[in-house]
């Protein structure tokens, strides 16, 4: 006979939690590397065992219900994850990057970042140039053929279009095009799964704003009817970018429209290390602001009415005044998850209560995630869907346990309205921040332990009084811009104070960066953290809170043979070494880099967090070229690095000079190594100094860099960083041992390098390029490539495979790679 408490978390209450729960988890099952990921099969686990104790349960409807709804989200998922059938469909169009000639429809906001205006399109018609040259006819006797196109594609561009365009617009423009292509490593973040949630299978580059050119459309109110709410979104977000200054406009389309694309990487970074960043994103919290505003006002002067309080409810009627300003908002926001969610929620809550029937807060939250994900399957791949649901899950499930602690009931009548404000929002905010920490650790490493004191601080400027005057202007933009912008300017008082109070509170700010928790490991906590919610039993409690510090169990899967990684860090270069007696070394840590983008902390460290590393042994800079060393920075600062090697001390450069000053704080030993110096690691692993370059006459600067050979098994990895002709001759002239298994392509395969003596001295058996897809034919060089391939040599090269890993087995070199 099955327990009570077993019977009543499989009562008819709880069916569409377990509906939605098997929906969500069959279109997890619907990914294709499903089969090869272990963490998944937990999933499958536990959805069986609760097919099973629904079968004990004898809730056999309920069991076909939850078993009807697994199936459905199989097929959901796997619909929403196949390939485009329709011949005609861009993605199908473009199989590799091309320029090309693009008609469309702008279907959403432009949005304008600090360095770059993105766009993105509904395909219409498409020409694609043959690669071989044709011959040019007068343009009177024949057009380009255009062919039919479908299709959403994201476009972006550096500085701003000549003209402002809006949602609906017709444009021509001439972009390079192909299927998203992030940096492909183990642990890193999937562009094109994060773009395929958004039905985007196709991304670009527009290479000038005079790319750009408007189409005349006749008036077509289908069309203005489609894009209409977007339209005036884009308005919105227009008047705020033209109207207030930098920092207020970039704020207010933030909390307002969710366009972060103008938050400055300092504002950001600041917002980050408290903890708040999620109070510069769209959130169910406006939604309930909004609705409570609305509700108090209409119910406040309902009350006047006698007619109202005799044959009516005054409350149900607030309720529906505040339905269509929800929807409004809902709308300017673009309909981002965090709104919809909180947007079906509130509807549901107004049902109940015009149905006079009780709302269940965990019931309500799933049905939002269902339809949610009836809609957009892809949704549950996506940061803001789970920490969004993750949030309100928390605060319903776990506020009941913190009120007493924030409550004295004795003395309730007594407690002043702020006091109640205060206990309220700490209590909130801690149930949040428990219920994503799992979340955040997985996707972010970090977790800031000031977030509740900052959120407590800064909240009621920015979303009560920010938003309180904020929202209004925004619906009073298109008809009374000068109150509209009064309004906005009244509210950035607030922004303002909030920025302040968050520089003050930077000093005290304490972040904990972790490797990333396996899934298994989040899954374990949220086990433990609804146990510990559910039972009474206070040493059920204990051990759930105990065991649920396994999430901060670290972890370090040491490989079982030495491998080398090389990493897809784009148009750079970085070769992670791990040894099977726990050494690690890096390689080089350089890739693209701009004010709003850091591949050491945005590529490089979450490959070494996914694979458990802490710490560093020996981290090389080949040489004073960003594309080098430009992530060395971060790895420094969060990573506790035993020794640096560098070629010198003295470059000017201000990066290289601020990478060693972080060196210097964090206490690692930094050396000039020369010819021949080596690193002993352990039963004939080695890694050494070649050639003094760095110390010769060389004076090119891609010539004064250190050549390195990493030896373990028997066999070795030559990395010689981006020398060229000059420096190879004097490396063949120098009589040393080059002999390799494997190289690294100097210069990243550019045809000033890899000349035809110093590769027959090496004698490799396999190249590797590390360099940029977007950067052929010049990297690698197809003259490179051919000397290569006549003689004998197997290429590999990160554009194509992603990353690559190269595992020194005493039978001979494997490699494997990521894509």
């Amino acid at each position: 006979m099955v327990n009570r408490p077993l019977n009543n978390l499989f009562s008819p209450t709880f069916l569409v939690i377990h509906s939605t729960v098997a929906f969500g988890g069959g279109i997890i099952l619907a990914r294709p590397d499903f089969a090869s990921s272990p963490p998944l099969l937990v999933t499958t686990f536990g959805l069986g065992l609760a097919g099973l104790l629904l079968a004990l349960t004898n809730k056999r409807s309920h069991a076909l219900g939850v078993l009807f709804f697994l199936l459905a989200g199989v097929c959901h998922g796997s619909q929403a994850l196949a390939p485009p059938r329709t011949g005609h469909h861009i993605a199908n169009l473009i199989p590799e990057q091309r320029e090309v000639a693009l008609i469309g429809v702008v279907d959403q906001a432009i949005e304008y970042g600090i360095e770059k205006t993105t766009l993105v399109m509904e395909s219409q018609e498409i020409f694609i140039p043959s690669p071989t040259p044709t011959l040019l006819l007068p343009a009177e006797q024949i057009s380009p053929p255009f062919q039919k196109a479908t299709g959403r594609v994201k476009l972006s561009m550096r500085g701003r279009p000549a003209e402002s365009f809006l949602p609906g617009d017709r444009l021509l423009i001439r972009a390079k095009i192909s299927p998203p292509q992030g940096f492909n490593n183990p642990g890193g973040f999937n562009l094109s799964r994060f773009l395929a949630s958004q039905d985007i299978l196709i991304s670009g580059w527009i290479s000038s704003p005079q790319s750009l050119i408007r189409l005349e459309l006749p008036p077509d109110h289908q069309r203005l009817l489609r894009h209409g709410a977007e339209r005036q979104r884009a308005r919105l977000i227009n008047f705020m970018r033209l109207q207030l200054p930098e920092q207020q406009s970039a704020l207010y389309r933030a909390l307002i429209t969710g366009d972060r694309a103008g938050l400055s990487p300092a504002t950001v970074g600041l917002f980050r290390s408290l903890g708040i960043v999620h109070l510069l994103a769209i959130s169910g919290l406006h939604m309930a602001l909004l609705a409570g505003a609305i509700m108090a006002l209409s119910f406040w002067l309902l009350q006047r009415s006698e007619t109202i309080l005799l044959h009516g409810s005054a409350r149900k009627i607030s309720a529906c005044a505040a339905i269509i300003p929800l929807f409004l908002y809902c709308l300017i926001a673009g309909f981002q998850t965090p709104a919809l969610r909180a947007l079906i929620m509130t509807l549901i809550f107004f049902s109940a209560l015009l149905s006079d029937r009780p709302w269940h807060g965990p019931t309500n939250v799933s049905l939002a995630a269902l339809l949610i994900l009836l809609i957009s399957p892809l949704a549950i791949t996506t940061v803001s869907f789970q920490l969004s649901f993750a949030a309100v899950t928390g605060i319903i499930l776990i506020l009941p346990l913190l009120r007493p602690f924030f409550t004295d009931p004795l003395h309730q009548n007594s407690k002043s309205k702020i006091s109640r404000y205060l206990s309220g929002s700490i209590a909130v905010s801690l149930a949040a921040s428990l219920a994503t920490l799992p979340l955040l650790l997985y996707h972010f490493n970090r977790f800031a332990l000031s977030s509740s004191l900052a959120t407590l601080i800064t909240e009621p400027f920015l979303c009560i009084w920010a938003l309180g005057w904020g929202l209004p202007a925004s619906l009073l933009s298109p008809f009374f811009p000068d109150l509209a912008l009064f309004l906005f300017k009244t509210g950035g008082w607030g922004l303002d104070a909030a920025l302040f109070l968050a520089e003050k509170m930077q000093s005290i700010a304490k972040s904990i960066w972790l490797p990333t928790p396996s899934l298994s490991q989040v899954i374990f906590f949220y086990i433990c953290l609804f146990l510990f919610i559910k039972t009474e039993k206070i040493w059920l409690r204990v051990t759930s809170a105990l065991c649920s510090l396994l999430l901060f169990l670290p972890y370090s899967a040491v490989p079982s043979t030495d491998q080398a990684t090389i990493l897809d860090v784009g148009q750079g270069n970085c070769v992670l070494i791990e040894t099977s007696n726990g050494k690690v070394l890096i390689i080089d840590a350089g890739g693209p880099s701009s004010p709003t983008f850091d591949i050491g902390r945005q590529v490089i460290a979450p490959v070494l967090w996914s694979k458990g590393i802490k710490s560093i042994d020996l981290l090389v800079l080949s040489h004073p070229d960003e594309d080098h060393y430009s992530g060395a920075a971060f790895l420094l600062d969060h990573f506790p690095t035993k020794t640096l090697w560098i070629p010198t001390r003295n470059s000017q450069d201000y990066g290289w000079q601020k990478t060693l000053a972080i060196a210097e704080k964090r206490h690692t030993f930094t050396h000039i190594p020369e010819a021949g110096e080596f690193l002993p690691l352990g039963s004939g692993r080695e890694i050494s100094s070649l050639a003094d370059l760095h110390l010769s006459r060389q004076t090119q600067k891609n010539n004064q860099g250190l050549v390195l050979k990493f030896t373990a098994a028997g066999h070795s990895l030559l990395m010689p960083g981006d020398i060229e002709t000059e420096a190879e001759r004097e490396l063949i002239h120098s009589h040393l041992d080059l002999t390799s298994t494997m190289i690294i392509a100097p210069h990243h395969g550019s045809a000033s390098s890899s000349s035809r003596d110093f590769l027959t001295q090496v004698a490799p058996q396999t190249v590797i390029f590390s360099a940029s897809r977007y950067k052929k034919p010049h990297f690698p060089s197809p003259a490179v490539e051919q000397r290569y391939h006549s003689l004998g040599i197997f290429s590999l090269s990160t554009a194509e495979s992603g990353a690559i890993t190269v595992l020194f087995d005493k039978e001979g070199l494997k490699t494997a790679t990521w894509q």
